[in-house]
């Protein structure tokens, strides 16, 4: 899984909740109930945070793996795959300049065509990201308590 269509976000600046495909990013599968690139070896999200959250007061920051019918995310009856959020207090640590983000995608989960991310944001928060879809064994995992993401469907061993 290299290639250039999995990166969905390049060093974007990020002051409200935004759908990848805002700058026209998605991975498209070919067709709906086509390619499930979750099948065999486990494929993430990787959100790279190139400049740190803004953390001054309240900021909350969640990223959702989302799939959809329509290259319009928020279209075409979205589902959310896996998400992660982060509370201001763990976004001062988890959400520095150089920390990595993996959000693990369900195995035998994508049935829509077009695979994208949702950030989602509240309360003046910015963050600068470059995210990408990636097999887990071609990257370094930063780890990070239970308490700092969430899986909405479980993996499958």
């Amino acid at each position: 899984m290299r290639d250039i269509q999995n990166k969905i976000w390049s060093g974007v600046t990020i002051t409200t909740t935004e759908d990848s495909d805002v700058q026209g990013n998605v991975y498209d599968t070919g067709l709906d109930g086509g390619i499930d690139i979750s099948t065999g070896e486990a494929i993430d999200a990787v959100i790279s945070i190139d400049t740190a959250a803004a953390v001054a007061g309240t900021e909350t920051y969640e990223f959702k793996v989302v799939q959809s019918s329509d290259p319009d995310l928020s279209a075409g009856t979205p589902v959310t795959l896996a998400s992660v959020a982060f509370t201001t207090a763990q976004a001062t640590t988890l959400l520095a300049a150089g920390k990595l983000v993996v959000v693990p995608i369900p195995p035998n989960s994508i049935t829509k065509r077009y695979l994208g991310l949702t950030l989602i944001t509240a309360n003046s928060a910015s963050i600068k990201v470059t995210a990408y879809f990636a097999a887990r064994s071609g990257i370094g995992i930063h780890k990070y308590p239970a308490s700092a993401y969430t899986v909405l469907s479980a993996p499958q061993a």
